[in-house]
């Protein structure tokens, strides 16, 4: 598997958005089904718990927003489900 910074994925994130309009219209839009979020929890394992389980809240939260599954793009490790603890 193709492990990514997370710091590196904020860069690209930020350089995105300084590329955009400094107007808030241009970043976000009044229709929620023409936003896009991108979601990231750089951190694995099960001592940093915490950071997986808020990019699943955010997940939650946007959806309950009206944002499409499909425009939520999320990067995160899958290794808690089968964790011992």
């Amino acid at each position: 598997m193709l492990r990514v910074s997370a710091s590196a994925i904020a860069v690209i994130c930020l350089v995105g958005l300084t590329q955009a309009s400094n107007s808030q219209s241009a970043i976000f839009n009044s229709d929620p089904k023409k936003n896009w979020a991108v979601l990231v929890a750089g951190s694995d394992g099960w001592w940093n718990y915490r950071h997986q389980s808020d990019v699943c809240h955010a997940y939650q939260l946007l959806t309950g927003l009206g944002i499409p599954r499909e425009n939520i793009i999320t990067f995160m490790y899958d290794d808690i489900a089968n964790n011992r603890k």
